[in-house]
């Protein structure tokens, strides 16, 4: 299970004091729940983490954080990126393209976009999904494994 950009995270994590975790994604689905499925287990295993589930819809969520006193906000979501299934790799929001398709109503670059420019630091956890079926138990063990390693390093560097 690879975890790629992790430099990406020590640097988004620099003077955080208050962090939020949205998760993305469609809890019935087998591929694209994979960012509401790390979020509860974020809720269980750092419940003193801020953690915020959007489903299908981003921008309902993410818009309340523009006038609000969180400082960072990472975004899990399913991603594809040709990686082996369950990577985890982190994007900002400028390495992600305007024209990519999405599931989402507004392209999640340009809302991440919107929130840095009201001095948001922001960060995508994207995920890999399999690309011919959903996640199976052993996956899902696997990222957890990794979503762990990032946890305990989100958890050393924010106050």
């Amino acid at each position: 299970m690879g975890l790629h950009g992790s430099d990406k995270l020590i640097e988004f994590l620099n003077n955080c004091r208050k962090i939020v975790i949205v998760g993305i994604g469609n809890p019935l689905s087998p591929i694209d729940r994979i960012g509401v499925e790390v979020c509860n287990f974020i809720t269980e295993s750092a419940p003193e983490l801020s953690v915020e589930i959007a489903l299908n819809t981003p921008e309902n969520v993410l818009s309340k954080y523009l006038n609000s006193d969180y400082t960072h906000i990472l975004v899990v979501d399913a991603i594809d990126a040709g990686l082996p299934v369950g990577d985890l790799v982190f994007l900002r929001p400028e390495e992600v393209s305007s024209e990519t398709l999405t599931t989402h109503t507004i392209p999640i670059n340009l809302m991440l976009k919107a929130l840095e420019s009201e001095d948001k630091r922001t960060l995508i956890l994207g995920i890999q999904i399999p690309t011919n079926r959903g996640f199976n138990e052993e996956d899902l063990q696997m990222i957890f494994s990794s979503v762990r390693r990032v946890l305990n390093i989100i958890l050393e560097k924010c106050e």
